[in-house]
């Protein structure tokens, strides 16, 4: 059954039965209806949705009413007091013997107008002027059914003050609003430290392969294996395999001849990690001697493992430490870089202001 709700469009003898019940689980008495007869179970109430689960589909319906048009008047309308709107409103009637019907195909050319030079309007100290208008409309003509010209060049005209207003405003936030100003001064100087950061250091190291190598090469040591075990690990289903496992381990029969002959009947009865292991990499590896281990129950599994040799530390190869390799000539080029800015241009904290901030 969908859900129901008092607004559902069930029989009410139906919604009466259901609404009584009262908690989950509970089972009505038989009820009858024009579609006959039912017995109904609760299965769950449904709690109204949240304000934040309903937010989007307020904003679409009030996009949508016409009363969302009101904030936007009463912008335009400060934007205008603050920034000494002036208007010739005769300068766009000069436009209603331009348009012909090439307008609502999309056609229309701001050519047309090549002789109207006047002012339309001015916000502060910019001008607009019937050329900037007639290119509006040239920018902004659709194919569209055929209207009015004058109330075809009214709309557009209308939308082009509404539009030239916000974008001036837009342009004169930072000096309009000193705090606004200083946020897009910190969003402008961390882009561009990001970007000379990335390559100057960052982008470098990962592209400068020739460099890469010879950082590498110069700084050996700081990229060493520490003692390692040549070992494996196997895990067993039971006792019984693990001491089979182990006696094959004494006749020298090596992990891929084990794996075979015990995973003839299950694939899940042995199996086998062989690496070089590093300290801490597993917990079955406490004792450092080369022996087979003794039993442990992990995951209810038996798991023992054959060290076989222990290696000593040792450099570590170009691929195997590229990527510590990377961040450290990171580190090594962004101190260069530093260093020489810092020759390059001196530096002065004033001390006073520095220990003023808390």
């Amino acid at each position: 059954m969908p859900t129901l709700s008092l607004g559902s469009n069930f029989p009410a003898e139906f919604k009466d039965a259901a609404l009584a019940l009262k908690n989950d689980g509970d089972i009505s008495e038989t009820v009858l209806t024009r579609f006959g007869w039912h017995i109904i179970k609760r299965i769950r109430i449904i709690p109204p949705i949240t304000f934040e689960e309903h937010k989007t589909e307020l904003k679409t319906k009030i996009s949508r009413d016409g009363r969302s048009s009101k904030g936007r008047d009463a912008l335009l309308a400060k934007i205008k007091k603050d920034y000494a709107f002036k208007e010739k409103i005769k300068a766009r009637d000069d436009f209603y013997k331009l348009m012909d019907s090439s307008v609502f195909k999309g056609k229309w050319e701001a050519s047309k107008a090549a002789k109207l030079n006047k002012t339309m309007f001015s916000l502060k100290d910019k001008i607009y002027t019937q050329q900037d208008f007639a290119k509006y409309i040239e920018s902004h003509q659709t194919q569209r059914a055929a209207v009015d010209y004058k109330n075809f060049v009214n709309s557009m005209y209308q939308t082009f003050v509404a539009e030239s207003c916000i974008a001036f405003e837009e342009g004169h936030l930072d000096t309009k609003y000193p705090e606004f100003k200083m946020l897009m001064d910190e969003y402008r100087d961390g882009i561009l430290l990001f970007e000379l950061t990335d390559k100057k250091v960052w982008s470098k190291a990962v592209k400068d392969t020739v460099g890469l190598k010879n950082y590498f090469e110069k700084n050996k040591d700081k990229f060493m294996w520490e003692e390692r075990l040549d070992a494996t690990i196997y895990t067993c289903a039971d006792e019984k395999i693990a001491k089979t496992a182990k006696e094959m381990l004494k006749k020298k029969k090596t992990e891929k001849e084990i794996l075979a002959a015990l995973n003839k009947n299950s694939q899940l009865n042995i199996s086998a990690e062989t690496k070089l292991f590093q300290k801490g990499d597993n917990a079955i590896l406490d004792k450092w001697i080369p022996e087979v281990t003794a039993n442990k129950t992990m995951n209810e599994k038996i798991v023992f493992a054959d060290i076989r040799k222990i290696m000593k530390a040792e450099h570590k190869l170009f691929n195997e430490a590229r990527g510590l390799v990377t961040a450290e000539y990171q580190s090594f080029l962004e101190k260069e870089w530093l260093d020489s800015l810092r020759k390059k241009y001196s530096v002065q904290i004033n001390k006073d202001v520095l220990s003023g901030i808390q």
